[in-house]
């Protein structure tokens, strides 16, 4: 089964949190059994299932542990995030510059 989220910023940990104690509760396990699948400690589950915010590779051991692989794709919100980049670096560089 596939499960899609969109996710920002603000309620990113707080959806994932969400999916995966459903998932783990709908699959009748434990903290624990998530914990021991995932080799992570059951704290580490109880915060994240409280939506705290935790490292990618985190959210991915913990999604292995309910027996799932997390998969992330992006979508690109503006085309000009790009060259805003490219300007921001390039402005860091001639600071950089004339600094020395």
């Amino acid at each position: 089964m596939l499960y899609s989220l969109q996710l920002d910023q603000d309620d990113g940990p707080k959806r994932l949190a969400l999916l995966l104690e459903t998932l783990r509760e709908r699959q009748g396990l434990s903290k624990r059994h998530v914990a021991d699948g995932a080799g992570l400690s059951v704290s580490m589950v109880h915060r994240a299932e409280k939506g705290q915010d935790c490292r990618l590779t985190t959210w991915a051991k913990l999604f292995a542990g309910v027996g799932y692989v997390l998969l992330i794709d992006h979508l690109e919100i503006d085309e000009t995030v790009p060259d805003m980049i490219a300007e921001e670096r390039d402005e860091r560089l001639e600071k950089r510059r004339w600094k020395y």
